[in-house]
């Protein structure tokens, strides 16, 4: 199992939604390292995973005696009525790589808190084990497995007392060699053999099945009668039927449809026609005014173009004999050798202007009639509106008309009530039909249900009449076999736990020899079938006692219990510890950065403080670290930020 991302939405010193991923980046650094000073939401991170694993059932810190809803309420962020935690994680299995996406949110009601919980398979939502999922679980990360793999500092402080530890010792036992099961065995089979103790056999009464028989013959013969009423009151209907469609197609033939709209198509041809007088109105006001000039208005062009013409000739003829003194003083200036050009230039020009001033003029003061056409025109343009007034007149006008042929066709009133009467009377009695069918096919249902229910009894009294003689015999059998039982079940789990046991000491002896690194000072390392409590042997088979040990290398020793457990378990799981160095002196804090965080897990998440991983053990830890992370805190927004990096690699921090 490998977690991928890990989204807290509104949860804790968390604020919005803050995404982090988990994913390792290569399988030689599996360690991910977060930094963060006390209250930043180091304890935080550990409890979300577990609580959206586990919900109620997760080992969260500073619960204490709180009810779920309450300790809920209090971790979501006050402004907040809504909260979630997701994580994404992969495990692998005989189908493949399965990628799971599991959803706890929380919203707050007036005074408790709703939790609803979604689960994505590969990507696509399951129903079942979103319903199933604390069921499911188990078969995954057993929440009793996930205690040694999930822990803080002062966890670690707990399991260095000896008498302490004996609990988690038989918690993972049982949970890893299926011990629980076998006690859970065991009290099934008690229950079983008191209850073959107090269960009696009554004896078979005749007068039972003589009872059902004759219930079964009057039942029979109920569902007979009910059946042939049932076949009665369908044929009626179908008759209702056939003649309900008969009567609703010669009703559509004559124009019911029509007379029942009738009302809607005179609430037309009424707005219709009060438009057309509104429009007729509108016409008779712009005609009575300029617009009839229209109808001249290529006349009036014309006449502009001719008083444009006009303008011209009499502005030559009075320019003629202007240009003609002009050019007689023109030729006097003129020597000899240039007045014949000049003389056949001005002969030209005469002749171009002759043919213009010699022209008719129509117009006496052509620019007067120019202006008043022009006005003229404008007039014309600002009152255009006709054409428009007369294209919806032509649009209301045919729909007037189409409305009026609509209502000549609609039937008249004597002609079609009674057939609209008549359709609504078989309707009537088609629903009656309808209703009553209905109600005899329940009662016919139930009729068979008590039929079948009868005949299942009766089967029930001729079986348990049968099995009557044997009964006594095999709830004999059964009590003494499961006596014996017992005694095999109480055996196995005695013998499975001296088995194995001696794997699990075998384990914890290598991990700690890893950690200590004193080879000859412990050789032996046993553990108290009965009690489970740890026993250690020095180099000369001399018992040591747990408290003769220093308080660092009993933290040791319980590391090495919990890193044994897990790696008995044959389960890859990813490896969570919160501020895991506690009380550590720099020689047993380098044993557990150099041996432990590398090759705890293929995914070892750790939150570490300042004054833990320092920059000594950063740099040991660097090669094994495949994401690092900071938790700092933003007064602004009362929160909790995470950034890349770590404590060594940002700047100001003190």
């Amino acid at each position: 199992m490998i977690f991928e991302k890990l989204v807290i939405h509104d949860y804790g010193v968390f604020g919005g939604r803050v995404d982090i991923p988990l994913k390792p980046t290569s399988p030689d650094k599996p360690v991910v390292l977060f930094g963060g000073l006390n209250g930043r939401g180091k304890t935080t991170i550990l409890d979300a995973i577990q609580i959206v694993l586990y919900g109620q059932r997760a080992n969260v810190s500073n619960r204490g005696k709180l009810s779920w809803d309450k300790y809920i309420s209090d971790s979501m962020r006050r402004s907040c009525l809504e909260s979630s935690i997701s994580l994404d994680f992969s495990t692998e299995n005989e189908h493949g790589v399965q990628n799971y996406r599991i959803v706890r949110s929380w919203e707050k009601k007036k005074n408790s808190v709703k939790e609803s919980v979604d689960v994505l398979l590969n990507g696509k939502p399951d129903r079942l084990l979103s319903n199933q999922w604390d069921e499911h679980i188990e078969s995954l990360l057993p929440v009793r497995i996930a205690a040694l793999n999930f822990f803080d500092g002062e966890k670690i402080e707990t399991l260095a007392d000896p008498e302490k530890s004996s609990g988690v010792i038989r918690a993972a036992i049982d949970s890893l060699l299926g011990v629980g099961l076998l006690e859970r065995l065991h009290d099934d089979l008690n229950v079983l053999i008191k209850r073959g103790i107090e269960t009696k056999i009554e004896p078979i009464s005749n007068d039972e099945i003589d009872s059902i028989e004759s219930q079964l013959i009057s039942l029979d013969k109920s569902l007979d009668s009910q059946n042939l009423l049932i076949a009665n009151r369908n044929a009626q209907r179908e008759v209702t039927r056939a003649r309900l469609i008969e009567i609703e197609t010669k009703a559509k033939v004559l124009g019911s449809e029509q007379w029942e709209n009738r009302g809607t198509y005179e609430k037309q041809l009424s707005d219709q026609s009060d438009k057309l007088r509104s429009l007729e109105a509108e016409l008779l006001e712009v005609i009575s005014g300029s617009a009839p000039l229209q109808l001249v208005n290529d006349l009036l062009n014309q006449a502009l173009d001719r008083t444009q013409e006009d303008a011209k000739t009499l502005k030559e003829k009075a320019f003629s004999d202007e240009i003609r003194e002009r050019d007689k003083k023109l030729l006097s200036l003129i020597d000899n050798g240039s007045k014949e050009l000049v003389m056949k230039f001005i002969d030209s020009d005469y002749k171009s202007r002759e043919s213009v001033s010699t022209r008719t003029v129509l117009f006496d003061d052509p620019e007067h009639i120019c202006s008043v056409i022009s006005d003229v025109q404008t007039l014309i343009q600002i009152e255009d509106g006709v054409s428009e007034l007369l294209s919806s007149h032509q649009i209301v006008e045919r729909e007037i008309i189409e409305v009026t042929r609509v209502l000549a066709k609609v039937p008249a009133d004597n002609a079609i009530i009674p057939m609209i009467e008549q359709k609504a009377e078989l309707r009537g009695e088609l629903k009656r039909f309808d209703e009553e069918v209905l109600s005899l096919e329940e009662s016919a249902a139930s009729t068979l249900n008590s039929i079948q229910r009868l005949k299942v009894r009766r089967s029930k009294i001729f079986e348990a009449e049968a099995d009557l003689q044997v009964q006594s015999l095999n709830e004999k059998r059964i009590r003494e076999y499961a006596r014996a039982a017992v005694q095999i079940v109480d055996s196995l789990a005695e013998k499975t736990v001296q088995r194995n046991i001696s794997l699990i000491e075998v384990a914890i002896l290598e991990k700690l020899k890893v950690l200590l690194g004193k080879q000859k000072m412990i050789t032996d390392l046993r553990i108290d079938p009965n009690s489970l409590e740890i026993l250690i042997s020095t180099s000369k088979d001399i018992d040591l006692p747990i408290d003769r040990l220093s308080a660092g290398e009993r933290q040791l020793l319980a590391i090495a219990t919990l890193w044994g457990l897990s790696s008995v378990s044959g389960r890859p799981l990813p490896l969570v510890i919160d501020t895991p160095l506690g009380r550590l002196d720099s020689d047993h804090r380098l044993k557990l950065v150099t041996h432990y965080f590398p090759n705890a897990s293929k995914q070892v998440i750790i939150l570490s403080t300042d004054e833990e991983i320092d920059t000594t053990l950063h740099k040991k830890l660097k090669k094994s670290i495949g994401l690092e992370y900071i938790l700092e805190y933003d007064d602004e927004l009362s929160s909790t930020k995470v950034s890349e990096g770590y404590f060594l690699e940002t700047p100001n921090v003190n």
